[in-house]
């Protein structure tokens, strides 16, 4: 976080990973793990709101960048808690811009996708990855365990290319000069790819169930 006199951006670059198929989850050992992803990657991120949020209330001036990730925009094989705790950012941080907005402050949901950091070193390495089930082999579910090791040093994304459009997004400056300052920042052509297959499969549900979905509504005027 760059400061000032005053708080102009927090930033809550708060994740952890922890890979494992969600057959995982109901093994009584393994919901301490899960625990422990939730506590970093959400309540974590709830606690520095909590602890800025009056402050830059009292300003009337600020913005919180929460971290979320291409696993907020769909949920990927072997990966679906860390994904859980990622959709979980992207709903408290809507519903934060909505309810700052009124003070002059906002929030944004920033979405990188895969950067060239040591996020994927210990995955690659077998660490912090539950023990694989049989019964999926063979399975995308076991293929994700071995992308940790294909991608692992060979991400596309540039993580100072990353900062430097979080820093302009909140600065109004570079390629986000005069730009209106949307509710999401995805970051990476991976995410790009990800977010234009989630609006065309919203779209499709839409397209093919609309009138089943409007079909639960009571009648106008009842």
């Amino acid at each position: 976080m760059r400061t000032w006199a005053r708080s102009r951006s927090l930033r809550t670059f708060l994740s952890e990973l922890l890979p494992q198929i969600l057959a995982h989850v109901t093994i009584s050992h393994r919901d301490s793990a899960v625990k422990a992803q939730f506590d970093t990657n959400v309540f974590a991120a709830l606690r520095v709101i909590r602890a800025f949020l009056p402050g830059l209330r009292a300003q009337k001036a600020g913005t919180f960048m929460n971290l979320s990730s291409v696993g907020g925009l769909r949920g990927y094989p072997s990966n679906g808690i860390y994904c859980a705790t990622k959709w979980a950012i992207e709903g408290i941080t809507e519903a934060l811009a909505a309810e700052i907005e009124p003070f002059g402050l906002r929030a944004v949901i920033v979405e990188p996708g895969y950067f060239r950091t040591a996020f994927l070193s210990g995955p690659a390495a077998g660490a912090n990855v539950a023990a694989p089930m049989e019964v999926y082999a063979g399975t995308v579910a076991h293929q994700a365990r071995a992308n940790f090791t294909a991608f692992n040093g060979k991400q596309l994304g540039n993580p100072k290319e990353g900062a430097a459009r979080m820093w302009e997004y909140v600065a109004d400056e570079g390629l986000f000069k005069g730009k209106r300052k949307l509710l999401r920042l995805p970051m990476g052509s991976d995410t790009f790819g990800a977010l234009q297959a989630t609006i065309q499969k919203f779209t499709e549900t839409a397209t093919e169930y609309e009138t089943a979905i409007k079909s639960t509504d009571f009648p106008l005027g009842e």
